[in-house]
């Protein structure tokens, strides 16, 4: 096991995140059998049913309830109850960050089409001729998703989006022959579209 260990006081390992804990670790206070990771990808309610049994290791590791004697002896186990809750607060703040935005410039359409049986080919000419634009960072492609609710818009056949990060991509993208293609070939196909230009300059 490759790891940092820098134990607060003696006979105490404190995992470092991305470290992975193997069965009967000897070095693990108590010698617990089992096998955890403290990596950014586990959810909040992983982290704490993983990060438990070190706090109770830990807790448990030489210690006689009934015998402690002194008060050395108990600052030494709350020192190391609070070294084991930072360690569960580190883990729990490591996946609790946003997800990240899908792009900084979003181009969203919506088609309504002369004929609503071409919304398949409409949706293959822009998966196959526009998502491979370079400069495309964000794409998506598809219809109307009935949820039974009675306020959302469903007047239109094909919703289509992509993201750039840069207004240089953007308008790039809106010359690109394959892009000038696939408009030339649907405008005279569509009833109307509605287009819409969101900007997210969160980091």
């Amino acid at each position: 096991m490759e790891s940092n260990r820098h134990p607060p006081f003696p006979g105490m390992f404190v995992p470092e995140l991305g470290t992975v804990l193997e069965e009967n670790d000897p070095e693990l206070a108590g010698g617990n059998t089992f096998t955890f990771h403290t990596g950014g990808s586990q959810s909040a309610g992983k982290r704490i049913r993983l990060t438990l049994p070190v706090l109770a290791a830990a807790l448990n590791s030489d210690l006689d309830w009934k015998g402690w004697h002194g008060l050395p002896t108990i600052l030494a186990h709350m020192a190391r109850i609070s070294v084991i809750l930072s360690i569960v607060f580190i883990c729990l703040i490591a996946g609790c960050s946003a997800p990240e935005r899908p792009a900084m410039i979003n181009h969203v359409v919506f088609f309504k089409l002369e004929d609503p049986e071409d919304s398949t080919e409409l949706i293959e000419d822009c998966d196959r001729d526009l998502s491979t634009i370079p400069g495309v960072a964000s794409y998506y492609c598809g219809q109307h998703g009935d949820f039974g609710r009675q306020n959302v818009d469903s007047d239109y056949d094909v919703g289509f989006y992509v993201g750039f990060e840069t207004e240089e991509a953007y308008r790039a993208y809106l010359v690109d022959p394959a892009h000038t293609a696939v408009v030339g070939k649907w405008k005279p196909r569509w009833e109307w579209i509605r287009i819409y230009d969101v900007v997210d300059t969160s980091p």
